[in-house]
């Protein structure tokens, strides 16, 4: 039986969701979709007005965006950047408390013109998950309450017309569903939300308990006993992951950040930096690098690996996926500041260590899909891809688990 196209509706988690399936991370569903998401956007703006949401009868998923987006619509709603940021100025319980009934207004007004419309109070689980992990707004009892908002009350504003999370908040799969601070889906996310797409009438306890019957994770292998050590954006998140339960590591995977610790008997180590052409192109005239440049303090932490005896193998995560950043930074393979020649420079200055260099691989070690193009604000992160990609191009490997193994 052809069903109608469902509208997803929201802003940066939806957009996650639809480049996930955009570029084959996750399946796409079954069911026809419609997008109609941009990122960092209040539920304020006349955007989330389109026909696409509010036509009577066009069956919609909402993800609500976070309250307190759009915030300087309260003292400057002429602002360009009214509906699209956060004024931290703002953040008190009066411009709260004023936001929320905004917010409660635009969602009645919304369910009036298309009853057809589901809420889906994501930004809000995310939010209310990591306020309870940092201990904030916790009663005497133990118990947790924000002072304005909380998930339960607002999902009882509107019985009929959301899909509870409530029932999240008690899973230990949780801190698995979100990718980071900012509540990005993650794919196990993904998964859930193939769930709510095909069935919004299905109770969320249920959802769940499926995928937890059919998900799998990846896990991340070595052979030998293996330290992942150094200095990269990429190191931090496979920790962050690893600890949260999206990815997994087999017995003889050690994370030691601080590569100080490291000793002779550690077996196996593999250094990933973030040292680049970036960094070292910075006020140069004609925009080169060299890796004659650097520092010897830069370079300190790995010559102190090798003068152990244990050869470690270096991975310079930044220098090559900041091709696939915004703005790319690209140079023609034989440039002086382009990832292949970079890595030959640094090779150079390091004779003791192996460096593993993009000449190696064909066309290149890391791809588009490989690095988390919706974090950007520092240094470039993977994705779960690119957490595996660069496992197997140091000689580990990949393989999935069910989620309950």
């Amino acid at each position: 039986m052809h069903r109608a196209p469902l509208t997803l509706a929201g802003n940066s988690h939806l957009v996650h969701f639809q480049r996930a399936i955009d570029m084959g991370a996750t399946p796409a569903p079954r069911r026809p979709l419609q997008f109609h998401a941009r990122l960092a956007l209040s539920l304020l703006h006349p955007f989330f007005e389109d026909d696409a949401v509010t036509r009577p009868g066009q069956e919609c998923l909402l993800m609500v965006p976070g309250f307190r987006i759009g915030n300087r619509v309260l003292t400057d709603p002429a602002h360009p950047e009214a509906h699209a940021s956060v004024d931290a100025a703002l953040i008190t319980p009066e411009h709260d408390a004023q936001m929320l009934e905004r917010y409660l207004n635009r969602l009645d007004d919304l369910r009036r013109r298309n009853p057809a419309i589901r809420f889906l109070f994501w930004s809000l689980v995310a939010g209310e998950y990591r306020a309870r992990s940092e201990g904030r707004y916790l009663q005497p009892d133990g118990t947790y309450r924000h002072p304005t908002w909380n998930l339960a009350e607002i999902e009882r504003e509107f019985p009929e017309h959301t899909i509870s999370l409530a029932p999240l908040l008690d899973s230990d799969v949780l801190p698995a569903l979100l990718k980071d601070s900012g509540g990005h889906p993650t794919e196990l996310a993904a998964a859930l939300f193939h769930r709510f797409i095909e069935d919004p009438e299905r109770p969320t306890d249920q959802a769940l308990a499926e995928v937890r019957r059919t998900a799998t994770v990846p896990c991340l292998s070595f052979w030998e006993p293996t330290v992942l050590t150094g200095d990269s954006a990429w190191l931090a998140t496979l920790a962050d992951y690893a600890e949260r339960g999206i990815i997994r590591l087999n017995q003889h995977v050690r994370i030691i950040a601080d590569s100080a610790r490291i000793t002779a008997r550690d077996g196996v180590v593999l250094y990933i930096t973030d040292l680049d052409g970036t960094a070292l192109r910075a006020g140069q005239g004609d925009h080169g690098s060299d890796a004659a440049r650097l520092p010897e303090e830069a370079l300190a932490p790995i010559r102190r690996l090798a003068a152990l005896g244990l050869r470690p193998r270096v991975f310079t995560w930044a220098n090559k996926a900041n091709e696939f950043t915004n703005p790319p930074v690209t140079w023609a393979p034989d440039h002086p500041g382009s990832p292949m020649a970079l890595d030959e420079q640094l090779a150079a200055r390091l004779p003791e260590a192996d460096v593993l260099r993009d000449a190696h691989w064909a066309p290149h070690s890391v791809s588009l899909r490989d690095v988390d193009i919706e974090q950007l604000s520092g240094r470039p992160k993977p994705t779960v891809d690119g957490l595996s990609q660069v496992v197997r191009l140091l000689g580990g490997g990949r393989t999935l688990q069910w989620l309950d193994e």
